[in-house]
């Protein structure tokens, strides 16, 4: 299954689910590196707590439509850097304006106040392992 017709297949499942307000297709399908075998992840968000039986029955309708394993994830609880991901460099397949512009607030207090130490911190740590110091 290509690209687009596993986005437009995600898209189709939760066009009806009202009570999802949010789908958005992060990593290898997102941005075009995917194989065969990779899995799709796919972050959720809902009106109201996403209950882990309703995520486990999507994840089920999901890899049998799709014939792949799924990831997916609650964006309500994302955090740091893989909520930074998800909202800066996923495909939005539904969304609600009012509520991803709180979720794209949180990214961008992530980048401009934590990134710039995790990078910095991860340079020592590529410094110290290059150079033992």
């Amino acid at each position: 299954m290509e690209r687009g017709e596993i986005l437009s297949s995600i898209s189709s499942y939760f066009e009806s689910r009202e009570e999802i307000h949010t789908v958005i297709v992060y990593g290898s399908v997102a941005d075009g590196s995917s194989g065969r075998d990779s899995d799709v992840d796919i972050a959720l968000a809902s009106f109201t707590a996403l209950d882990y039986k309703i995520l486990v029955q999507m994840n089920a309708d999901l890899q049998i439509r799709l014939h792949r394993n799924i990831d997916l994830i609650d964006l309500d609880k994302a955090k740091g850097l893989i909520h930074y991901k998800i909202i800066s460099k996923g495909v939005r397949l539904k969304y609600s304006s009012r509520e991803l512009t709180g979720h794209m607030i949180r990214a961008l207090d992530f980048k401009t106040d934590f990134l710039p130490q995790l990078q910095a911190m991860q340079i020592k740590r590529i410094e110290k392992t290059a150079y033992g110091t």
